[in-house]
């Protein structure tokens, strides 16, 4: 065999070589990519949680399936995106024992996110955001009982009494039934609660209410409502609600929205 059909029997191998060179390299620079932007996303989240006074213990856990990103580098725009959101949730006094309550931090989320513009990567934007949230009974008390406390501030001690016959001391899910039992004043008055979609946002319907054995529907209604569709309401400002569903450990909520900032799912007031 002579040195040219020696040099022509090598040249596969060479360009195999080569190829899996690039190759690893591509797969290399793939997973940079995708652990560069989810290190970002999860600074950004961070940052703004604690902005805001919230705690956080764990950074959010960002995925982007199948599809490459390493093209995001220079498109600044991720095909779609999965995130599970911590809870960072820090909720005082949820019953309102001793006055208004707090509440700070954001929910449990499972988000999907497609069409993401990532030109300001702790930050993105996405074309369109599935989210499902996870609003435990603390959360939904606490909401009952600042709409409480708002509604009658500076009425002197009437209206601290009106407070305390208006306060949510007790939310018992029954995910059999679809409805949360609720008691005011520590059992004075009772009522079940059914939180349903309607035109796109969550409101409560209240079934078998009784005021000391007295039924009672509308006086509940207001704060029942609160519960229910204030944390869903800030979690998601401008978001539209699907489906909600009461769960063992209190409510879950389908929401979904159009060119919305990543930020503002955790705006949790």
């Amino acid at each position: 065999m002579n040195a040219k059909t020696r040099k022509s029997s090598r040249a596969p191998g060479i360009i195999l070589g080569v190829l899996v060179i690039v190759a690893l390299l591509l797969v290399a620079a793939e997973i940079g990519v995708r652990m560069y932007i989810g290190k970002e996303i999860a600074a950004g989240f961070r940052e703004h949680e604690e902005s805001r006074g919230a705690v956080v213990h764990e950074d959010p856990e960002v995925s982007f399936g199948a599809t490459p990103v390493l093209l995001a580098a220079l498109t600044k725009n991720v095909p779609s995106m999965d995130m599970k959101i911590p809870e960072t949730l820090d909720i005082q006094d949820p019953t309102g024992d001793n006055g208004r309550p707090t509440v700070v931090g954001t929910p449990r989320s499972d988000v999907t996110l497609t069409d993401v513009d990532i030109t300001d990567q702790r930050d993105p934007v996405a074309g369109h955001v599935e989210v499902h949230t996870h609003i435990p009974v603390d959360l939904m008390l606490a909401e009952a009982n600042i709409s409480a406390a708002d509604a009658t501030a500076g009425g002197g001690m009437l209206g601290d009494l009106a407070q305390q016959a208006r306060r949510l001391t007790k939310l018992t899910p029954h995910p059999d039934r679809g409805v949360l039992t609720a008691e005011f004043s520590g059992g004075l008055l009772t009522a079940d609660i059914r939180p349903v979609v309607r035109d796109g946002g969550i409101t409560a319907e209240v079934e078998g209410g009784s005021l000391l054995g007295l039924p009672t529907d509308d006086l509940i209604r207001m704060i029942g409502e609160a519960a229910v569709s204030g944390p869903a309401h800030q979690i998601g400002a401008g978001i539209t609600v699907h489906d909600v569903t009461v769960t063992d450990q209190g409510t879950t909520a389908h929401l979904s929205g159009d060119n919305v900032r990543l930020s503002t799912l955790s705006e949790l007031r």
